[in-house]
């Protein structure tokens, strides 16, 4: 089928940016039952019958931030929405179920190689709980700190998966700097330990 290509418009003049796109869902704006548009980008489907050399295979949807020569690459932010008055909406990061012969894809998180320090760090937290300390309706403030699951597959036939957890190793053993220098360093450490608790 044909293809549907937007750009924006190329800065060439000293210190300045190339054109933005943004593509964004109407507004509900009705006092009492208005609801935001919705925007969902999707790839192809293949309906293809035959599997072989990637031709059948469903498009990719890829998101990438800018490159730059010099200076440092542009971020991807994926946050849901602020509610002035309710919840924050949830982000649901997930491969499908497989179908009749085929297996689910994997999900995969990781930094790029470092040629110049250290590589990027992976940080996963829950947020914190606030409530109001003096609540004017209730006799006593509550709110837990989000919890994280951490979990793997059942096998109904085969063994259920596993949970590996590996520090990082060093090959280190002379310094950049000084190379008849010998460096005394050591893997990674793994560290687990309970939240302290306090009464009120």
């Amino acid at each position: 089928g044909g293809n549907v290509k937007l750009d924006a418009g190329e800065a060439k003049g000293k210190l300045q940016k190339g054109g933005s796109v943004e593509i964004s869902a109407g507004t509900g704006s009705h006092m009492n039952s208005g609801k935001g548009g919705a925007v969902r980008i999707s790839g192809g489907h293949a309906g293809g019958i035959l599997k072989g050399a990637g031709w059948n295979d469903g498009g990719d949807i890829q998101l990438v931030s800018g490159s730059a020569n010099k200076g440092i690459s542009g971020s991807v932010l994926v946050q849901s929405g602020f509610s002035e008055g309710a919840s924050s909406g949830a982000i649901v990061i997930a491969t499908s179920d497989a179908g009749e012969k085929g297996v689910t894809g994997s999900l995969s998180l990781g930094t790029g190689i470092s040629s110049a320090g250290s590589s990027g760090d992976i940080k996963i937290s829950s947020g914190t709980a606030y409530t109001d300390p003096n609540p004017l309706w209730t006799k006593k403030a509550t709110g837990s700190g989000g919890s994280i699951h951490l979990s793997v597959g059942t096998g109904n036939h085969g063994n259920g998966g596993n949970i590996k957890m590996l520090s990082g190793s060093t090959t280190a053993t002379t310094s950049i700097r000084t190379p008849s220098k010998p460096v005394n360093a050591t893997g990674g450490s793994i560290e687990i330990a309970g939240g302290a608790s306090r009464e009120s």
